[in-house]
């Protein structure tokens, strides 16, 4: 990414963060299960016009599961710039919110990982607590958090000098 929406004259991107892929275990595992739906209901009852409109009803939803997550995990960014650092939070189709903090605004980058699966594939949350009145700034799932903690705390004390 060189350029994104918003952009500002003099602004340069020093980093790009997506969430990590192992958000996709949990609704994989519900796409799965509405997956094996189809295969009981023609186990159990074979072929006849309601088994029929049944599979397919649960092949469409499960087909439309797998496209929204995808749609949901290429739009979620974080993005950090030499000014700031912006968030892109898409859940859906049709919701997108999304929250910045300038670098001088920032108080404090702090870390957490929770749980088995994000210590094993290293990712978690980064929360930004910054001095404006709105509320910090979450970076769900991203992966390598330390990583990017240091990155962001490393631009801030960059941005003090300049």
């Amino acid at each position: 990414m060189e350029q994104f929406e918003g952009q500002r004259p003099d602004e340069t991107i020093e980093a790009v963060v997506r969430t990590h892929p192992m958000r996709f275990l949990w609704p994989g595992l519900k796409t799965v299960l509405i997956f094996l739906v189809p295969v009981m209901v023609f186990l159990f009852f074979g072929v006849s016009l309601y088994s029929a409109i049944i599979i397919v009803v649960f092949i469409i939803w499960g087909l439309f599961e797998i496209i929204e997550e995808w749609y949901e995990y290429s739009n979620d960014i974080c993005i950090v710039s030499n000014q700031r650092v912006i968030s892109i939070d898409q859940e859906g189709f049709f919701r997108r919110e999304i929250a910045e903090a300038e670098l001088d605004k920032i108080q404090e980058v702090e870390y957490q990982t929770h749980g088995l699966l994000e210590t094993t594939f290293n990712f978690g949350d980064i929360h930004i607590q910054t001095a404006s009145a709105h509320s910090n700034l979450v970076l769900k799932d991203v992966p390598r958090p330390y990583e990017v903690q240091q990155q962001i705390t490393k631009r801030i004390a960059t941005s003090k000098h300049e």
